[in-house]
């Protein structure tokens, strides 16, 4: 398994054209970062001990965790401006894989007001500036 997960393997994550109803995600489909695309997965967020209930209930306790990770991620500092330079989509264990003790969040970094065509990997305030 070592190395499986690299950039450019099959089963990594990289970037992606989301398939958008209204305000909710209906479909990730994976392009090349050097292709047009709107999302790049930047990490897995691991949300707290809590209910499945109250991490419903809190759903921007999540947004910004992931924006903390794609601060990390494209190497910009951690701060209130991160809202502002990128959305958030998450993808976020099911109810029973919760009870099972998953609380892996998949963050995705997401713009829907200008198109990308490399990864933000390191990429600073040039590639999210503030919008």
């Amino acid at each position: 398994m070592r190395g499986a997960l690299k950039p450019g393997s099959k089963l990594a994550l990289g970037c992606f054209n989301p398939k958008m109803s209204k305000d909710d995600v209906q479909e990730m489909r994976p392009v090349a970062c050097t292709a047009k695309h709107h999302a790049e997965f930047v990490g897995v967020y691991q949300a707290p001990d809590i209910s499945y209930a109250e991490f419903e209930r809190t759903p921007l306790r999540t947004h910004k965790a992931c924006r903390g990770l794609i601060a990390k991620y494209a190497k910009l500092p951690d701060d209130g401006n991160m809202q502002y330079r990128a959305g958030t989509i998450i993808y976020h264990p099911y109810a029973e894989q919760w009870r099972d003790g998953d609380r892996g969040v998949q963050c995705f970094l997401w713009v829907s007001d200008r198109t990308l065509t490399r990864s933000v990997k390191g990429a600073g305030a040039k590639a999210l500036p503030i919008t």
